[in-house]
């Protein structure tokens, strides 16, 4: 009995692994970039789970944008690095800092799910403008309408130096 359990279990589940690594595929192949009038762009959008004890679970639709000049001082492995760690950090801690709890518990209460499309209107979104001097990072919420903006050098974030606000 078990020995006809483990092939059929197989069969059964091979047809969703040859699905997952198709999915898997086209993700690596996808090109995370484009070139839109003289600009790197990046959109990144995502369905963000937080669920704590005692607490209602929440799902957002965030939306990661970035852009960059495509001549000029950053090249397209670090406007991807980089756009990816800005954008990371700054839900991680807007997150962490509305929910009042610290980033390893606010992690552990983390979910998220790549999206190839918002679904609607995305609940909150991370604009990151880069330029040759300043980048400037934007978190809206779109529940609410509530901007938060600043701004700050290439020096400030990876060199020496005082932020800008």
């Amino acid at each position: 009995m078990r020995m006809l359990s483990l092939p059929l279990l197989a069969m059964l589940l091979l047809p969703s692994l040859a699905r997952s690594q198709t999915d898997w595929q086209s993700r690596l192949q996808k090109d995370l970039v484009t070139i839109q009038e003289g600009k790197m762009v990046l959109d990144h959008y995502s369905l963000d789970k937080i669920q704590f004890p005692d607490i209602d679970p929440v799902n957002l639709q965030v939306k990661l944008h970035a852009e960059a000049p495509v001549v000029g001082l950053i090249s397209r492995d670090n406007f991807v690095a980089h756009s990816i760690t800005f954008g990371t950090m700054i839900m991680f801690l807007s997150y962490s800092e509305a929910y009042g709890v610290t980033m390893s518990q606010f992690l552990e209460a983390y979910d998220s799910e790549d999206l190839d499309a918002p679904i609607g209107t995305p609940d909150t979104e991370v604009n990151i403008i880069m330029t040759t001097a300043w980048v400037q990072f934007e978190i809206v919420n779109n529940l609410t309408g509530q901007r938060f903006r600043t701004t700050q050098t290439w020096e400030d974030l990876l060199g020496e130096g005082t932020s800008r606000r």
